[in-house]
């Protein structure tokens, strides 16, 4: 009974359909990739800027909060190029499929 909920599975399933939209995503992650490394350039010029146009003071009592937002960057970059890495392994070896 297994076997033939398997094979009645597979005769429904659009492995085509399935690799298009691996495709879609794959390309809709290299784009935000792109995207968020433009961004990250920019926060780093706008950091540095503050820094340089502010007061001692005012970078003493903003540096803990800047310090904790860029430890929540860095995490979520790191996170998010885990699942990258993770969706394009699956997609290289899905796209094979014939």
């Amino acid at each position: 009974m297994a076997i033939q909920a398997a094979l009645t599975f597979w005769r429904e399933f659009s492995i085509q359909d399935f690799q298009r939209e691996l495709d879609r995503q794959a390309t809709e992650i290299a784009k935000k990739q792109d995207d968020s490394e433009t961004s990250r350039k920019k926060l780093i010029e706008l950091s540095r800027e503050f820094k340089k146009n502010s007061s001692e003071e005012v970078r003493r009592k903003v540096s803990p909060l800047l310090k904790s937002f860029q430890a929540e960057i860095d995490a979520l970059s790191r996170r998010s190029q885990a699942a990258e890495a993770a969706f394009l392994s699956a997609y290289k070896r899905t796209i094979e499929i014939p």
